[in-house]
């Protein structure tokens, strides 16, 4: 799909470490990562196709006085309403996948040799169509549960709410072709070691 750049979706729930271990990736083994969650807020900077899309089907109370987004308040009407969270999906995802999928091709032309994505919704926003695997992120909930209250201040009832609305770790492995396990005790070497074991390094 991409010539000789194999492309690989880095998923998880929230709490087990993606980012981080994407961090180590760049910064230890030196391949690019595409972070679709900074692409999506780049779709959504202000005279974008897909603001206006938003911003149409939602309403402009939406928009801040200066033409932005107002994502804490959209945040807020999808997270209670999973009909509207599609609807904002259905907006979203398709400008977003185009422009992560231009970015895999500049880096293909570039030849580099392993490009990763990462996306909590690798496994439900069609990233398996370009990616040639998709890998999952785990820690135990406990694990989990701690980086969200100790690290972001997060209270129990929404670790609890956010646990609720994604998929149960062990569905979302089985829908990953390899694991990258990173618990309390797992240290960046060892984070490091899974990562090249999983590329056959």
């Amino acid at each position: 799909m991409f010539g000789q750049t194999k492309v690989i979706g880095i998923t998880g729930g929230v709490g087990s470490g993606k980012s981080h271990v994407c961090r180590l990736i760049e910064k230890h083994l030196g391949y690019p990562v595409i972070d679709s969650d900074a692409v999506s807020k780049e779709q959504m900077e202000p005279g974008g196709n897909v603001l206006k899309k938003v911003l149409q089907t939602f309403g402009s109370e939406y928009a801040n006085e200066d033409g932005s987004l107002n994502r804490g308040a959209l945040a807020d009407l999808v997270f209670h309403d999973p009909e509207k969270l599609q609807v904002l999906n259905r907006i979203t995802h398709p400008a977003v996948i185009e422009e992560i999928r231009e970015r895999i091709t500049k880096f293909a032309e570039e030849g580099i040799p392993f490009v990763f994505v990462e996306s909590a919704l690798a496994c439900s926003a069609g990233y398996r169509d370009f990616c040639d695997e998709l890998w999952a992120v785990t820690a135990p909930e406990t694990v989990r549960r701690y980086r969200l209250i100790k690290g972001r201040g997060y209270s129990d009832e929404k670790v609890a709410s956010l646990f609720s609305g994604q998929m149960p770790e062990e569905e979302l492995k089985k829908l990953c072709d390899k694991e990258i396990v990173n618990g309390n005790l797992v240290g960046d070497l060892e984070l490091c070691y899974q990562i090249e074991a999983n590329l056959g390094l």
